[in-house]
């Protein structure tokens, strides 16, 4: 879950973003990763940029974890080195196991007051 308290606010484009310490980890960790993906094809930074359409200077910024780069230039990233698969699976309903949680929760309270007012009703 993510906490706001320690949040960060970040100015783009006129819009005030608040970027807790969680987010920022996890795009620290993504960018990470973009960079070892990058490392491990012998690609270089300015080949990846070129590839998915960004200027090498944000293609570092990405590799470094920038908050400032567009989600989709991250999905683009993503896409050139094969993980078309997983990005599918971020935000899968199916896999949302606390929605679903709540979901239960929400049906079995309406079906325990549409049994309760069942019961209430006079027979005939």
């Amino acid at each position: 879950m993510i906490n706001f308290d320690d949040a960060d606010v970040l100015d783009t484009s006129s819009k005030a973003v608040r970027i807790s310490s969680g987010t920022e980890s996890a795009l620290v960790q993504l960018g990470y990763r973009l960079r070892v993906a990058r490392l491990r094809r012998r690609d270089t930074t300015e080949t990846v940029a070129h590839r998915i359409g960004v200027s090498r200077s944000t293609y570092k910024r990405m590799e470094s974890g920038s908050e400032g780069v567009s989600i989709g230039a991250y999905f683009e990233a993503l896409n050139y080195f094969g993980f078309s698969s997983q990005l599918f699976a971020l935000g899968d309903p199916a896999l949302d196991s606390i929605g679903l949680a709540y979901e239960n929760m929400s049906r079995a309270k309406r079906g325990k007051s549409a049994s309760a007012r069942a019961n209430m009703r006079p027979q005939s």
